[in-house]
């Protein structure tokens, strides 16, 4: 949702809301070739030890963003956004930003913000396990 919040001299200060709910599905049923037709990766999270048969997680966030002229010629956004990982926790990921035309031929523009990492599965699974490599045939 978005909109005019706001009339001032300066120029309108507009808003935006919005939220994203959805579920994440995972499922990993091993190595599909043949088991002397690849390499021997023991405890590696793409082996088929460390099959997942079926992994989900639920996503919510909600996220706001702000644009506000403080000047004629000056611009600011203040951005934000939230989100919650079941079985991960939260994240915050604000954003600055301006937008700035000193003249008709030039637009300067800028922002400082957190960079957004979303939780993948794979890294929470690798930290689990030391992955060591070797030859079919060979010694361990």
């Amino acid at each position: 949702m978005s909109g005019e919040l706001y009339t001032p001299a300066s120029g309108a200060i507009l808003g935006a809301i919005g939220t994203d709910i959805r579920r994440e599905a995972y499922a990993f049923d091993g190595d599909a070739r043949a088991a002397s037709a690849r390499l021997a990766i023991l405890n590696a999270p793409f082996d088929d030890a460390n099959a997942l048969p079926r992994a989900q997680r639920d996503i919510r966030a909600f996220y706001g963003e702000v644009t506000a002229p403080v000047m004629t010629s000056l611009e600011v956004t203040l951005a934000g956004r939230q989100d919650r990982y079941t079985g991960f926790g939260n994240t915050f990921n604000p954003k600055l930003s301006f937008r700035f035309p000193p003249i008709a031929q030039l637009l300067l523009r800028g922002f400082v913000q957190q960079r957004f990492s979303r939780a993948v599965v794979q890294p929470v699974v690798q930290r689990r396990h030391r992955v060591a490599v070797r030859r079919p045939g060979a010694r361990p």
